[in-house]
């Protein structure tokens, strides 16, 4: 559990997720995803989404059990990676 003070109502916040922390709190196909997409762009665009240290923690994330508790549906705001935010922006590739 974690208390959150909510800067503009000033009122506390109770977050109760049972959660681990970021990457083991993902499935493997999702953290493969980050990583393979954080090494695309450096590669081509040479562009750091992620740093060295984030990618070394997801990548020892997939190697061991990930975390009892999973994020549920999409794990980021991507709108590609989710098909409700395709719909609701009209998102159409080309």
């Amino acid at each position: 559990m974690r208390r959150l003070t909510n800067l503009m109502n000033r009122e506390e916040i109770v977050i109760v997720e049972g959660l681990d922390d970021y990457p083991h709190s993902l499935k493997s196909n999702d953290i493969d995803w980050i990583v393979k997409e954080a090494e695309y762009y450096k590669k081509h665009y040479n562009l750091v989404l992620k740093s060295k240290l984030q990618i070394e923690a997801f990548k020892k994330a997939s190697l061991i059990e990930v975390g009892i508790r999973h994020i549920q549906g999409v794990h980021t705001y991507d709108i590609l990676r989710n098909p409700l935010y395709r719909r609701w922006f009209q998102y159409i590739p080309i």
